[in-house]
């Protein structure tokens, strides 16, 4: 992309809390416009019943859900990509499941093979 950018403004309409890792990846490529246009809050009012595979596909989901439900013994715990798993890490997941391409489809058929296990 920053080949075929290079040298043009170039709008990112991002959230907030983003990491703008491809912002960072093109500085002195391209002119970044920044426009934030949302904000992720999670939410904290929720109950949810027991579950043997945890999804998670943002580390903001992770957060949510560990601030309020300890990891059970036999759940198995399922990641996007890379900073997902990292948050997970972070939070004390030791064993996580991660999607080589960060798709809702592998995450789909990851999911499949363990819930066949």
């Amino acid at each position: 992309f920053g080949i075929v950018a290079a040298g043009q403004r170039v709008l990112f309409p991002r959230a907030a809390q983003s990491r703008e890792s491809i912002q960072k990846i093109l500085i002195g490529l391209v002119t970044i416009v920044d426009l934030v246009v949302y904000t992720n809050a999670p939410r904290t009012n929720f109950e949810l019943p027991r579950a043997d595979l945890l999804v998670f596909t943002s580390p903001l989901n992770a957060q949510a859900y560990f601030a309020k439900y300890p990891l059970l013994k036999g759940q198995k715990v399922v990641s996007i990509g890379q900073s997902t798993e990292q948050a997970l890490r972070n939070l004390g997941c030791l064993e996580i499941i991660t999607a080589p391409i960060p798709s809702e489809e592998v995450l789909a058929e990851i999911c499949k093979t363990q819930l066949a296990l």
